[in-house]
């Protein structure tokens, strides 16, 4: 455990790059941790999101990660972070691969994990019929009929 950041991020998806990029910027050392799999990837495109409306949300993240590069303050594992444990002034960071570190921050940006109803068929209209946010995805099937699953606080709002 030889390896000390200033700041340790969990999650690559959007939020996660972007605040790498930023402390990055502000040159600070960080270790960006994710392992691929961001919320959005049945998604056909990414909406509300200034400047980036219809991209699709592969070229989004790679994009994302393309200008992290020229950062050298900053660098990113493919990697599952699986404990933080606080030491003292610093956490503790342990990977899946044996990887572990140490940081005075931890940033976690894990975003949400969507729980689709188990239905029969449901995995190949997931992201093209069925989503999981009609503020997202509502607008390209404006004016057909649509149906919101939810359950507690998570099908409220609407």
């Amino acid at each position: 455990m030889t390896d000390v950041y200033d700041v340790v991020i969990v999650g690559g998806g959007a939020a996660g790059l972007s605040a790498a990029i930023v402390l990055g910027r502000c040159r600070w050392r960080v270790l960006l941790c994710d392992v691929g799999q961001p919320r959005n990837r049945a998604s056909q495109a990414v909406h509300c999101l200034l400047g980036h409306e219809g991209m699709s949300p592969g070229d989004l993240l790679a994009r994302g990660r393309l200008e992290l590069e020229q950062y050298p303050t900053v660098t990113s594992r493919v990697d599952r972070v699986t404990a933080i444990t606080p030491c003292g002034n610093h956490f503790s960071v342990a990977c899946a691969d044996g990887f572990t570190s140490r940081a005075r921050k931890i940033l976690l940006t894990t975003g949400l994990i969507d729980e689709v109803p188990r239905l029969e068929g449901i995995e190949r209209l997931y992201g093209r019929s069925v989503h999981h946010c009609p503020y997202c995805d509502g607008f390209e099937h404006r004016d057909q009929p649509l149906a919101v699953y939810g359950e507690g606080d998570k099908g409220a709002g609407l």
